[in-house]
């Protein structure tokens, strides 16, 4: 009798119909020898591999496409042409100096000096005028890390100002950059002239739209004081050293706005007082000049706010010598203004 195929069950293995295909197929199974089946393809996988192996080793040790070179125009390209190469050649530094402004200048091998490298004495002809002290001193620190990024027999610069003779000193700083790299120059410099070409206090309170400057400055006026939070938190930073600076709008019995800066730039206080909205006062701008700390007095019903050097000076030394007069020695102190309310602010000196 002819065998039948029969059909596997559901979900089972169909070797065959046929008995003598699957005793062949057993005996296949349990061949334990190595079977040649497939050896090629395992061949052809193995060295796929291994070529994508050396094209990725091959890329990898390609070298990377140079940076393209730094290119200097205008005033950075002057400057960077005149930086100096050895310790002792002075000439560069009095170059870029000449570059740089209309300084009287001098080396110094005096107390500036240190390992045999001077210091560079810049003075100004005129006093600091219509800059300010603040605004001058902060555009000189540029011009300083400049030349001492370019000039690497200098020691030190310095500035002094030909009104009251008040000298400044910038030392050279682990950050100083450096001059023989021409990318590192360009950022620099252009970082420096931000700062530099940014408006000076004067220029930022004479240009201020009143109405917008309120908005972001501590109001005073006859109902009292608005704004206060920015003041908490100048105060805060102040406290804290940080740089900080606040906007004060104060407004006359007439309604004129008279706008003031106050800059704290870590160690020292400065800022200006615009005046020429002021219909009935003399229309003129104040720069505050250089002070060590602010003070706030709680006394006389209100709070009062002063600059000052001398931290033992009372309220009462302060008032006696704006009211008297009689020709007392002059004390450093400029007032700032006064927030009506006993115990509005704490007594401190900041």
């Amino acid at each position: 009798m002819k065998n039948k195929y029969i059909s596997p069950p559901f979900l089972s293995t169909s070797f065959s119909e046929s008995g003598k295909k699957a005793k062949d197929r057993f005996s296949n199974i349990l061949n334990t020898k190595a079977k040649k089946t497939g050896a090629g393809l395992v061949a052809f996988a193995v060295m796929t591999v291994f070529a994508a192996g050396a094209l990725v080793a091959c890329k990898s040790e390609e070298p990377e496409p140079p940076e393209a070179e730094t290119v200097l125009t205008g005033k950075a390209a002057e400057l960077y042409a005149l930086r100096g190469g050895d310790i002792g050649e002075i000439t560069s530094a009095l170059d870029i100096a000449g570059r740089l402004g209309p300084f009287e200048t001098e080396i110094n091998y005096g107390d500036g000096a240190a390992d045999n490298m001077p210091e560079l004495m810049l003075s100004f002809a005129e006093p600091f005028g219509e800059r300010g002290e603040y605004d001058c001193c902060r555009i000189m620190l540029q011009y300083a890390d400049l030349i001492l990024t370019l000039a690497p027999e200098l020691n030190s610069v310095a500035w002094r100002d030909g009104g009251s003779g008040v000298e400044w000193h910038s030392p050279r700083k682990a950050d100083t950059g450096d001059g023989t790299n021409a990318a590192a120059f360009a950022r620099r410099y252009a970082g420096a002239m931000v700062e530099i070409e940014s408006p000076t206090v004067r220029e930022y309170l004479e240009a201020a739209e009143p109405e917008e400057f309120r908005e972001h400055a501590l109001v005073l006026n006859y109902m009292g004081a608005e704004n206060r939070p920015l003041l908490d938190a100048f105060l805060d930073d102040v406290k804290n050293r940080r740089p900080t600076s606040l906007d004060v709008v104060q407004y006359t019995v007439e309604g004129d706005p008279i706008l003031s800066r106050i800059v704290y730039d870590g160690y020292r206080y400065y800022g200006g007082k615009d005046s020429s909205r002021d219909r009935f006062g003399d229309g003129l701008y104040l720069d505050y000049g250089e002070y060590d700390h602010l003070r706030v007095f709680n006394d006389y019903g209100a709070a009062n706010f002063y600059l000052l050097d001398d931290t033992s000076l009372t309220h009462e030394d302060i008032m006696h010598y704006f009211m008297s007069s009689a020709n007392l020695e002059p004390i450093k102190v400029r007032t700032l203004f006064y927030i009506e309310g006993e115990n509005e602010y704490e007594e401190a000196i900041y």
